[in-house]
């Protein structure tokens, strides 16, 4: 990938050229020196593993009560109306299980 030095567009390498001259829409002349590689296949794939499958945020202690893990993200949500509550749940940091916890929260 390279850029025209005057104007800043991406250049467009279109079919090989034996000079190794391209020119930008701008008018630029580039020389390129290296070798340059219009196509390269992809030949092997790498695995990546995105997480363990559990709650970065479950730092409460709360036991949940479908799976037992002991760990939960408190999640607050503010109130609506004037003349209500807030309403505070934990989600499990292992199954995901949502508990309403309204004003329990030690």
């Amino acid at each position: 990938m390279q850029f025209c030095s005057k104007c800043g567009t991406l250049i467009k390498f279109k079919n090989p050229n034996p000079q190794k001259k391209f020119y930008c829409d701008c008018g630029q002349e580039i020389k390129i020196e290296d070798n340059l590689i219009l196509n390269e296949r992809i030949t092997h794939k790498k695995d990546i593993e995105i997480g363990d499958n559990k709650n970065r945020l479950a730092v409460h202690k709360h036991i949940c009560k479908k799976c037992g893990y002991d760990r939960a993200e408190l999640i607050y949500i503010g109130a609506m109306y004037g003349d209500e509550g807030d309403i505070i749940r934990s989600r499990c940091g292992k199954c995901g299980c949502v508990e309403n916890v309204g004003d329990k929260i030690v």
